[in-house]
This record gives structure tokens, sequence and C-alpha cells, in this order.
């Protein structure tokens, strides 16, 4: 079922409150959760980064990687995510946006979200004003809109210059039994000098290049990944390709 998104008003939801530990939330038990371009810096530190290809159309799309098998997530402890930088994604999933009839842009809500359930942290000021969550949010929601563009932008890029290179994640889950995660890519920045002049220095200009430095740089959290994992269910082996 689809969620269906409210907008968000003092007038109809003058007490609402979200509980902010909702990335906890089993909602959130995945293995992948998409990421935008803006984000590569900060999401590189704690998180491996890995382009997919849909089986379906060929569409591209940037993922940070929480786990090795489907339907985990191992950052998430004791209903806690732990980690410095949690993805706009899942920071804004009861959130979403629209354009009013004056063309402004407005915050709606899921209601049904399990981050409404038990909530401590106001949405809406004594005055009916946004709180500065709910300020902060709204800002949140307005980065993806605006730099899913330049995301796009950028896996065209790769993709044009066949500059994508697969990999394969192998690991030994807690019964034992030996798995491949498949359908992998990545991007190797040496590669960016096979370009033509013009087009290197387009990759500079748009931060392209930068950008398949903190995909590469990313695979250091491979191992950290693993570590948590093998700290959770032993024994473990694993490695990537």
């Amino acid at each position: 079922m689809m969620n269906k998104y409210i907008p968000l008003s003092f007038d109809t939801n003058p007490n609402i409150k979200i509980n902010k530990s909702y990335t906890g939330s089993c909602v959130f038990n995945e293995s992948t959760f998409p990421i935008l371009f803006s984000e590569f810096e900060q999401i590189q530190r704690e998180y491996p980064i890995a382009i997919f290809k849909s089986i379906d159309d060929g569409a591209l799309s940037i993922h940070a990687l929480t786990a090795f098998d489907e339907g985990v997530n191992e950052f998430i402890i004791e209903g806690i995510w732990k980690a410095q930088y949690i993805p706009l994604f899942v920071k804004c999933h009861p959130f979403s946006i629209e354009l009013d009839e004056s063309k402004h842009s407005r915050l709606l809500i899921d209601e049904q979200h399990t981050a409404f359930k038990n909530g401590s942290e106001p949405l809406f000021a004594k005055d009916g004003l946004p709180s500065p969550f709910t300020q902060a949010m709204k800002k949140s929601i307005e980065q993806i809109s605006s730099q899913q563009r330049y995301t796009e932008d950028f896996l065209h890029f790769v993709q044009e210059n066949r500059l994508l290179k697969t990999v394969s994640i192998d690991f030994t889950d807690h019964q034992g039994i030996s798995h491949r995660r498949n359908h992998l890519l990545t991007v190797i920045p040496a590669d960016f000098l096979t370009l033509s002049p013009s087009l290197q220095e387009l990759a500079l200009r748009k931060g392209y290049y930068q950008a398949a430095v903190y995909i590469q740089a990313s695979l250091h959290s491979l191992k950290e990944l693993f570590d948590i994992f093998s700290r959770r269910i032993l024994p473990i082996k694993a490695h990537h390709r």
C-alpha cells in the first residue's frame, strides 16, 4: 500500500509530535538506501557506496550499503540507528513536499508512519509556527529535490563514458551458508584519465571526479561493515572483489 501524505498544518495537526529516534524503526531494516550526489562526502566515512542497475529497465541508482543480507540493517542496534550520519532519504522518510496553489513549497506528512507514534518532539511551536525541527526537515527535503538532478547527471556521465565496474561481495551467514551479493557497480577514479581532455575538464568542474574518489574511498567502509556483521553474527568469512 502506498503512503498517503497530507499537508502538515497547525489547523489540522496542532499537537502532532514525532519520535526523533524513528530512524531505528524496523521500517528501515533494509540493506541499501538511496543517496544523493551531495551526500557522498559524509556517507563514504561510514558506509560503502554502490551503484545499482535495474534488471527491469536498466536505470541506475546509487546507494549506501547498510548490510550484506537483504532485509537487514547492521546499523540499527537495539532500536537505534548508530551512525554519525544518517542518509537524507531515511531522515525524511515520514515527510514529503509539494507546491501549493501559490507555487510555494509546503510540507506533507504520512500520519500513519511509525515516527508519529509516541512522539515527544512537537512539529509546531506554541504560536503555531513550524518548530526548528520542522523547518530543518523542510530544508532537507528541498535539498533532496534540488540535488536529485545532479545525482542523475553524474550517473548518466559515468554510464555514457563506460566508467562503471562490477563489484561482488562474498560472505558467509550465521548458518554457515555462503552468499554472493551481485549487481553492484562502482567507479575507479584512475579511469577518468582515459577520457578526452575536454571530458576530464568537465568531470573536474562538475565534481564527478571528486565523487568517484569518494565512492572509491567508501570501500574502506566495507571492512567496518564486515566488523559490525562479525560482532553480531559469528563465524563470518567475507571479502569483496
